[in-house]
């Protein structure tokens, strides 16, 4: 009986005893709360954690995300190595799908990157940028368009190319006209004929007369009280003499442009000044004494720190209308360089940021100059599709042999705007005299006519005078700008 019952409870007791074993190794009690243990154990420089997971020991990181080889790197970050984008990236990123670009990578290593070909029916442009090529066409087809049907024609052709082609003759009876086109021969009208039907009355008129053929014919003088005007018509104005145009002017010497007491465009010459003058040193078109620049300017130490620049050459105008350099306010360092004034990392402005003319812009723009020693960077252009930045061509803003222009907003006279250095505003007009300036003076595109302490400086247009209000402080000019009025 002793031995049965033995035989019956060992197991149990065996499992009871095995049980509770395993429950007192694999939990222990904080305020109640089981916690469990890590049953795989944990890799090098790793604890186990309160919620039974592998955990970095204080100090270590994972820093290749494997838990399999433990927190294998010491110290509080990790070091991560930067991997340059590939070519098709830097591509992607510039906008440009063909040819060869040069680049910054995004870390910082400049790089030249291939961004493939075009389509057998396209090339690449100078924009690295795919463009369909355009078909000639033939002669027949280029005398077609233009209408014309014999002789030799000069024009630009399908493709805006410089093209003469030859485009035909005339059949027997015809003539071939100054307007490349055949005609029946006709008996060519008088002078008289020929400026009555053109309403012309006065001075030498050019224009195509009753046969076609272009033609230059005296059509008379005026009456004495009158003038001939710019029409080939006569007016009730007698243009002033150029003593008279010079001194209405207030101008005393010097070549000088302006319109007259009729409204005509005249340039004229007002003379010379005395030996111990010069002409147009502070007003332009004047004579004036040897100009005094003024007091000495403020030491480079104390412009620095007013103007808050910490590198740089820095220059204003004084009142000789001359470049004065004011301060060097140090050089930068670190691999930085100065940009406004300020040191920073070189990799590229952007549009419309200051930029000194030694400072590269980011690929597609190129930093213009101003008056002073820095200027912004823009997108230059010869026509509007080179605008891909956006506004259109302003052409004959920069006088260059290869872009003549920049894109910007072009704005006209009494429109608002904002100073074109930092924006895309530009205040320009096609019909803008010679001789005038058309400048955002104040928020609001306006002629100008003098810089403060420096005199008149450009002509107002016909029927103003340089009376108008002082804008607000023009740092382009580092100066105020008067108005015309």
């Amino acid at each position: 009986m002793r031995d049965s019952t033995r035989s019956l409870l060992s197991p149990r007791l065996v499992a009871i005893v095995l049980g509770l074993g395993l429950w007192l190794s694999a939990c222990e009690r904080d305020g109640g709360d089981p916690v469990q243990a890590c049953a795989e154990g944990c890799s090098p420089n790793m604890i186990c954690g309160t919620d039974g997971s592998c955990v970095c020991s204080t100090g270590f990181l994972d820093c290749d995300g494997d838990a399999s080889n433990g927190c294998e790197h010491q110290g509080d970050r990790c070091e991560r190595p930067c991997f340059g984008e590939s070519d098709a990236a830097i591509c992607r990123r510039l906008s440009k799908t063909c040819g060869t670009v040069t680049d910054r990578d995004q870390c910082g290593v400049e790089r030249t990157a291939e961004c493939g070909s075009c389509h057998d029916d396209q090339e690449c442009g100078f924009d690295n940028l795919c463009h369909t090529v355009c078909a000639v066409e033939d002669d027949g087809a280029f005398c077609a368009r233009l209408g014309k049907t014999c002789g030799m024609v000069t024009a630009p052709d399908s493709c805006d190319q410089a093209r003469t082609a030859t485009c035909g003759s005339c059949p027997n009876g015809q003539v071939c006209g100054d307007d490349n086109t055949c005609n029946t021969p006709c008996d060519p009208e008088t002078d008289e004929d020929f400026c009555t039907r053109l309403d012309k009355t006065c001075g030498d008129m050019t224009g195509m007369d009753n046969c076609g053929r272009t033609r230059t014919a005296g059509c008379g003088t005026c009456a004495d009280d009158q003038s001939c005007g710019p029409g080939n018509t006569c007016r009730d104005c007698v243009p002033e003499n150029d003593g008279a145009f010079c001194e209405r002017e207030r101008k005393n010497c010097g070549s000088f442009v302006s319109t007259d007491n009729c409204g005509d465009w005249r340039t004229v010459d007002c003379g010379t000044c005395p030996d111990d003058e010069t002409c147009g040193k502070r007003v332009r078109n004047v004579c004036d004494t040897v100009c005094d620049p003024g007091p000495e300017p403020e030491p480079d130490d104390g412009f620095c720190l007013r103007t808050g620049a910490v590198c740089g050459l820095f220059g204003i105008f004084d009142q000789c209308n001359e470049v004065h350099v004011l301060a060097d306010c140090g050089t930068c360092s670190d691999g930085t360089v100065c940009t406004g004034g300020i040191c920073g990392v070189r990799g590229g402005q952007g549009l419309d940021q200051s930029c000194f003319v030694d400072v590269d812009c980011e690929a597609h723009l190129y930093c213009i100059g101003a008056d002073t020693p820095f200027g912004a960077c823009k997108q230059v252009c010869r026509s509007d599709s080179d605008c891909t930045t956006g506004g259109t061509c302003a052409l004959s803003f920069l006088d260059d042999e290869i872009w003549s222009g920049i894109c910007a907003n072009i704005l006209s006279e009494g429109q608002a705007c904002s100073d074109w250095m930092s924006s895309p505003d530009l205040c320009r007009d096609p019909s803008t005299p010679p001789g005038s300036r058309l400048e955002c003076i104040s928020g609001v595109c306006s002629y100008a006519c003098e810089v403060d302490r420096l005199g008149e400086m450009w002509d107002c247009p016909f029927g103003t005078s340089c009376d108008g209000p002082w804008g607000d402080y023009d740092p382009t000019w580092n100066g105020t700008l008067r108005m015309c009025q």
